[in-house]
């Protein structure tokens, strides 16, 4: 299963603006979490950024203001190293993502229903509503996912040297050699 978040972390007490709370989830009571990039105008915030697909996957981080990247983080804990920077001091035995409680917003669509109090996609949706669903959730054109079959993923483990190729060469492209060969033997 695959979950992609982006999201904006901003500390409460520099949201001033009325129409602001309306689209802040409150996560302490220091901080609060955001879809709207563009409200943010004149605020410091982190941009958070999630991609996993079956437990492996990536995260960034940035920490902005009025759009402007102030520092970039690009590691195994990119999120948790910006948070900390930020000023999220984690509860015990905790991480500044965990206590924030990001882990119960795996996704775009999640955060927005807990924020908006309804799903992304309803029928009633407004035209920024409409805007910000489109904005962010347009990664492009993906081509139709390839399928294997367990087969198939039989022949390419075979083919490969040790456990550490298994993973190392996993790929839809080597996956589809390693077949062409088995039906090549027979």
């Amino acid at each position: 299963m695959s979950h992609s978040l982006i999201a904006y972390v901003v500390k409460l007490s520099d949201i001033h603006d009325q129409d602001l709370w309306n689209h802040i989830l409150p996560v302490t009571d220091d901080f609060g979490l955001t879809l709207e990039e563009t409200l943010l105008s004149g605020i410091e915030y982190v941009k958070i950024f999630t991609d996993y697909f079956g437990g492996f996957g990536e995260q960034m981080a940035q920490i902005k203001k009025d759009g402007i990247v102030f520092k970039e983080y690009d590691t195994d804990y990119a999120i948790d190293e910006a948070l900390k920077e930020f000023g999220v001091i984690a509860n015990p035995e905790m991480d500044e993502f965990d206590t924030l409680k990001l882990r119960h917003y795996r996704s775009i669509y999640d955060l927005y229903e807990k924020i908006y109090g309804k799903k992304m996609y309803e029928d009633d949706f407004n035209e920024d509503e409409a805007q910000l669903a489109e904005e962010i959730t347009d990664y492009g054109e993906y081509e139709e996912e390839r399928k294997f079959t367990i087969e198939e993923f039989k022949n390419y483990i075979l083919s490969q040297d040790s456990m550490g190729d298994i993973l190392y060469f996993l790929s839809e492209e080597n996956i589809i050699k390693a077949n062409q060969s088995k039906e090549e033997e027979d």
